[in-house]
């Protein structure tokens, strides 16, 4: 686990409770999500670092790619993270935000990807299967990959099956090798 995910755990756990006690859990998943996204880019980050800038100029900054009027304690939270140099951690706050609302709503987001589109008949026996197996609801993530040849990844949580044709020519190879 990275440093990242321990200095982060505080903030994601204090703004999963502010957007459970203020009934905003949508709203504070995108506005983390889109700020994950921005700050992960190399010429934010140095508009980020940079202490010429001022914070209220780093806020609007990052406020600007939110597509609505920000709540004042969105705001607040992302003024905290500035301050203590943690908004590059931003995507461990949103990851482990994430796992909050999923524990919470007792939903598991399990993302499939594939070199193809999968079919809502292949959706839904995917989602039975992880509904039974799992004992909640599930909620399936498709990500079209061009990296893999045909067969499928599953990751949920921390556990990802791999069933590529990339991977199983990958463990033919190292058996070949031995």
């Amino acid at each position: 686990m990275s440093d990242n995910y321990i200095y982060a755990r505080p903030y994601a756990e204090a703004a999963f409770k502010t957007a459970l006690e203020d009934n905003n859990l949508k709203l504070w998943k995108e506005t983390l999500g889109i700020i994950s996204l921005v700050v992960a880019d190399m010429k934010t980050k140095a508009i980020l670092a940079n202490p010429k800038i001022s914070n209220d100029k780093r806020i609007a900054f990052l406020i600007s790619f939110l597509p609505k009027k920000t709540d004042k304690k969105i705001t607040q939270f992302l003024n905290i993270l500035l301050n203590t140099k943690r908004i590059f951690a931003i995507k461990e706050i949103y990851e482990i935000y994430n796992l909050l609302e999923e524990k919470h709503t007792n939903v598991k987001v399990v993302y499939v990807e594939a070199p193809f589109k999968l079919t809502p008949a292949q959706v839904n026996v995917l989602k039975s299967k992880f509904e039974k197996k799992y004992k909640s609801k599930i909620e399936i993530k498709h990500i079209l990959s061009k990296d893999l040849i045909a067969g499928i990844k599953i990751k949920i949580d921390d556990e990802v099956r791999d069933f590529s044709a990339k991977n199983h020519l990958s463990q033919l190879e190292d058996q070949l090798i031995c």
